[in-house]
């Protein structure tokens, strides 16, 4: 019948208003674990990231000898949940179901992971040729 998905609009609106109207004020936690995360991920260098502005994490993981989906697996096998964006990028969302310290936790074991999977084999070349030209 006609408009069969809108008569459940209203529980899911409701839902949202009530996080809006109880949860505004902790939603800085987030932008804050965001940022812990986003920071981790750039003194590694090993990522290229988009400065959050808000509880979501942009990074790019084409530096990385592993495309985006076997990443996402692969971090999922060590209990980090991100997911394929666009391209090479991933994207972390934060929410209070994340404390800083998971924030933190969470972003050392992608740059472990990161550390194990090794550059893209184009960047390791150069990598390699600047070394012994050096």
């Amino acid at each position: 019948w006609y408009g069969g998905a809108l008569h459940q609009s209203g529980p899911v609106a409701a839902a949202a208003l009530w996080a809006l109207r109880h949860n505004i004020e902790r939603l800085a936690d987030d932008h804050v674990n965001a940022a812990i995360f986003a920071s981790v991920l750039v003194e590694s260098g090993r990522f290229t990231v988009e400065a959050p502005e808000t509880n979501i994490v942009i990074f790019d993981v084409g530096r990385l000898a592993c495309g985006p989906a076997r990443f996402v697996a692969l971090a999922a096998d060590l209990g980090v949940r991100i997911l394929a964006w666009r391209n090479q990028e991933l994207r972390a969302v934060f929410s209070l179901a994340v404390s800083a310290h998971e924030a933190l936790i969470a972003a050392e074991r992608l740059v472990t992971l990161a550390e194990t999977v090794g550059p893209h084999r184009e960047i390791a070349r150069i990598l390699s040729a600047s070394v012994i030209g050096a």
